[in-house]
């Protein structure tokens, strides 16, 4: 059985962030990723963002960062991870950030990891504000609604050849 790391987890999660207050959890994840390989810096909004490649096919993998409201103590018992966003939805932003970062740099290739900020909110502008003013070409999100994980994918520009 292969050890997992679950250190971007667990940091995301050990940084409270309730929506519109998710500056010290979208710094910490930029510097995470930075010593992960990315080329990772806030955006003018305060996302998150890491790059790896430089390819002409870009790929988008976004989360958000924000929760709602109400502290919850951070702990693992059992294996199992208990404290406010392990589902929704820093775990599946973890996911990304921990993928792109296994997979690294691939040729003709650029994968951008974006921790949106304001997520949660009723009008999420600040989380969908880099992808409206970059021409991406696919994009992957993820958000629970309820109890299931739904993903959307998307072709916004041209075509995606795998």
């Amino acid at each position: 059985m292969t050890e997992f790391d679950f250190s971007t987890l667990i940091g995301l999660v050990e940084h409270y962030s309730p929506s519109g207050s998710e500056e010290a959890a979208a710094s910490w994840l930029v510097k995470h990723m930075s010593s992960l390989g990315f080329e990772a810096s806030l955006d003018e909004v305060g996302n998150a963002l890491g790059v790896m490649g430089t390819g002409n096919k870009q790929v988008i993998l976004l989360g958000h960062i924000d929760t709602v409201p109400g502290e919850i103590p951070v702990q693992v018992e059992n294996e199992i991870l208990f404290g406010r966003g392990s589902v929704d939805a820093k775990g599946p932003l973890a996911c990304f950030v921990d993928a792109v970062a296994q997979v690294g740099v691939l040729d003709g290739w650029q994968f951008v990891v974006i921790g949106a900020v304001d997520g949660n909110a009723i009008h999420s502008e600040r989380a969908l504000w880099w992808i409206n003013i970059n021409q991406i070409s696919l994009l992957l999100a993820s958000q629970i609604i309820g109890i299931e994980l739904r993903w959307a994918i998307r072709v916004l520009h041209g075509q995606i050849l795998l």
